[in-house]
C-alpha cells in the first residue's frame, strides 16, 4: 500500500493537483507520489498489480471516525508540523488528489533475467 496523487473531479492540472499536494509533500518530507511503481521497476521487479484502491470515490482516510478528533488535539513535540500535516492531508483528500494504491510485484527468476 503506498499514498498517491491523481487528478479528481475539478483538479486535473498539475498546477490544480498541487495546490493540495504539495503542502503534504512537503510537510510530510515526501518528493513526490507517482513514482512508486517506477522505482519498484528500477529495483528489478515486475509489477504484476497497481490500482488505485479508491479509483473513482474519495479516499476519507483510514483513521476511524471515533480517533479522528484525536488528531487534532495533539500537543507534543513538532506540534505544528503534525497538525500541519493533518490539515493538508484532509484538504487533499476532500479535493479528491490523494488516495491510496496498492502495488504487487515479483523479483524475475534468474533465468527470466537473462533471456
Amino acid at each position: 500500500m503506498d499514498w498517491l496523487q491523481r487528478s479528481f473531479g475539478d483538479n486535473q492540472t498539475e498546477d490544480q493537483i498541487m495546490k493540495y499536494m504539495g503542502p503534504v509533500n512537503d510537510l510530510y518530507r515526501i518528493w513526490w507520489h507517482e513514482s512508486s511503481r517506477a522505482m519498484v521497476e528500477q529495483a528489478g521487479f515486475v509489477v504484476t498489480q497497481a490500482e488505485d484502491m479508491y479509483a473513482g470515490v474519495l479516499y476519507t482516510g483510514c483513521a476511524p471516525p471515533e480517533h479522528r478528533d484525536g488528531f487534532a488535539q495533539y500537543s507534543g513535540p513538532e506540534f505544528d508540523l503534525f497538525r500541519n500535516g493533518k490539515l493538508a492531508l484532509d484538504a487533499a483528500r476532500a479535493a479528491g488528489v490523494f488516495t491510496v494504491g496498492m502495488i504487487v510485484a515479483e523479483k524475475p527468476h534468474q533465468s527470466d533475467a537473462y533471456s
